[in-house]
């Protein structure tokens, strides 16, 4: 039996791979390919293929900047990114960050298609994921004609020529991605620039009156896990965190700006480890900033990966839930599955429990979902199918297509009963 990589050298000896494709355009991308570093002569064969057909992917390393953070590219990108196609293969099954990058698409309620390449077992971590999703077997050769059928089925879902109850939307993010709403483009740009013009004069004015006063950041006390406001002054400028040293800095809202800075500030060595001590030092309270929310959800992915820093989960599990506490729900829902799933953690339902409670108080869809399939399986607690049902129903109304399907096949269940 020929091995993949026979495989496809045989698919692709009369076939030129091109996969940088300078025509097509850089914002407004269709589709992220995951795929395990081992396997990617098949990922440049499914971009080409995609990207000659006017498909345009995402993929590392082709994709990740110069000086651009692994981490904080994966992220950005699968956040743009309409489709998220996995390449399986027993590399892939094996790899940790495979399995995060799912877990990334997952909790930012992106459409997963799986392109299965090996039949071997699927991994916990990716079970749990990919268990209810529509696969495309690409077992058997050829290859070639697997990959046109991945992307045709790719681009039916692009065109939105598949019901809509097989997309999942987003419901964490502020305003909905990937919708093609053209005739704002114009006025948000007019809003730039009034933005803009109004930035400079209120800067003139500042130096007027007192050129050392810092920016102030809104906090709140408490953790009650509710979505933050949009706009609520997002920081754009790191350059503006205090200069005065962590030690000195008595006030949460400059706490939380020289962490930020810390993090973010591409002008000189990002120091994470100094971030992460000042982050802890505003103790219970927590920023209403959005920006800075989802900063510590980052930051928190980078020490669960090793990402240019000492892999430390218990430090990446804190950061987490600051930024759940703080409105990022989707660390909540990380949080939930690392538990659930024992992903690298301690398996413990109660605490699973406790993440998808809070990210379902916000009406997070897929905390709902995940939240219902505990109830359903009686993970932690005694099955209660009537409230699997409510919450299986609260997460369909929010658009969530696995929900939807859940649903669909226990009210079926219980009419067969009945």
């Amino acid at each position: 039996m020929q091995s993949l990589k026979e495989n496809l050298d045989e698919a692709l000896k009369n076939n030129t791979l091109d996969v940088d494709t300078p025509d097509l355009p850089k914002q407004g991308l269709d589709v992220f390919i995951s795929y395990s570093s081992l396997n990617k002569n098949v990922a440049d064969a499914v971009v080409s293929d995609f990207e000659q057909n006017g498909i345009r992917c995402w993929y590392a390393p082709r994709d990740i900047m110069p000086g651009q953070e692994w981490v904080t590219a994966i992220h950005e990108a699968i956040n743009m990114c309409q489709l998220f196609v996995l390449i399986y293969t027993d590399s892939s099954n094996e790899s940790k960050q495979v399995a995060n990058e799912v877990a990334l698409a997952f909790n930012s309620g992106k459409t997963l298609i799986p392109f299965k390449l090996s039949d071997t077992q699927m991994s916990s971590e990716l079970e749990y994921y990919l268990t209810r999703v529509h696969w495309l077997d690409a077992v058997n050769p050829p290859l070639l004609e697997s990959i046109a059928n991945l992307r045709k089925y790719s681009k039916k879902i692009l065109e939105g020529n598949i019901p809509k109850e097989s997309k999942i939307r987003n419901s964490n993010s502020t305003l909905k991605k990937n919708v093609p709403v053209y005739w704002l483009y114009p006025v948000i740009a007019a809003l730039i620039v009034l933005l803009g013009i109004a930035i400079i004069l209120l800067v003139n004015n500042n130096k007027d009156k007192d050129n050392t006063e810092p920016t102030e950041i809104t906090v709140q006390t408490g953790t009650n896990g509710n979505e933050t406001t949009p706009g609520q002054n997002v920081i754009n400028n790191p350059t503006d965190a205090p200069t005065v040293t962590p030690e000195e800095i008595t006030d949460v809202n400059d706490l939380y700006k020289k962490a930020y800075s810390l993090q973010t500030n591409s002008d000189e060595e990002n120091r994470y480890e100094e971030a992460y001590e000042i982050y802890m030092k505003t103790g219970d309270e927590v920023t209403n900033d959005p920006q800075i929310a989802e900063a510590m959800y980052m930051l928190g992915l980078k020490f669960c990966n090793g990402d240019d820093v000492t892999t430390d989960y218990d430090k990446g599990i804190k950061l987490y839930e600051k930024a759940g506490d703080s409105g990022y729900i989707s660390a909540y829902n990380l949080l939930g599955t690392m538990y659930l799933t024992g992903m690298d953690i301690d398996q413990d339902y109660e605490k699973a429990l406790m993440y998808y409670e809070k990210s379902a108080a916000t009406d997070n869809a897929i905390g709902l979902y995940c939240l219902a399939g505990m109830y359903e399986k009686g993970q932690g607690m005694e099955a209660d199918i009537d409230k699997a049902i409510e919450l299986y129903q609260k997460s369909a109304d929010l658009d969530n297509r696995d929900a939807k399907t859940e649903l669909k096949r226990l009210t079926q269940d219980n009419e067969t009963e009945d």
